[in-house]
């Protein structure tokens, strides 16, 4: 019994390790807006090509493509949410000249990246993103 108990307890800790480890592998690469879920125009879904990407680097740094705007670059940072899964992408970036901040909650599945904005009081999208290759 007691060594079913240590080895129960010994996974327990492994699994729960895993989950509370930066995901800074899985985010690291480039992304493409696919589809955008909420808001005012309820759903909207992207063709491949349309030029909306996310890049984000091994050193911290991301780049922020949009065809019709200012492109963003700066530095990220991902904590562990308080939501299993989750976590709060926290990132810097100059706009109009002046430092901006946004944090946001993210989480994976499969080769998506998900973005959820973090104030729920405003009708801004939930926003998804496929890996590029």
């Amino acid at each position: 019994m007691k060594a079913y108990f240590t080895a129960a307890l010994t996974v327990s800790l492994l699994t729960s390790c895993s989950k509370n480890s930066i995901p800074r592998q899985q985010i690291t690469g480039q992304w493409e807006l696919r589809k955008e879920v909420g808001g005012l125009a309820g759903l909207i879904q992207y063709e491949p090509g349309t030029g909306r990407t996310l890049k984000f680097g091994d050193d911290k740094t991301f780049q922020a493509n949009y065809p019709n705007g200012p492109d963003q670059v700066g530095t990220y940072e991902i904590v562990p949410s308080a939501n299993p899964g989750y976590w709060i992408l926290n990132t810097h970036f100059l706009a109009n000249g002046q430092p901006s901040d946004s944090r946001d909650s993210i989480r994976f599945e499969k080769n998506q990246l998900i973005i959820l904005p973090f104030a729920s009081c405003c009708d801004i999208p939930t926003d998804y993103y496929d890996r590029l290759h």
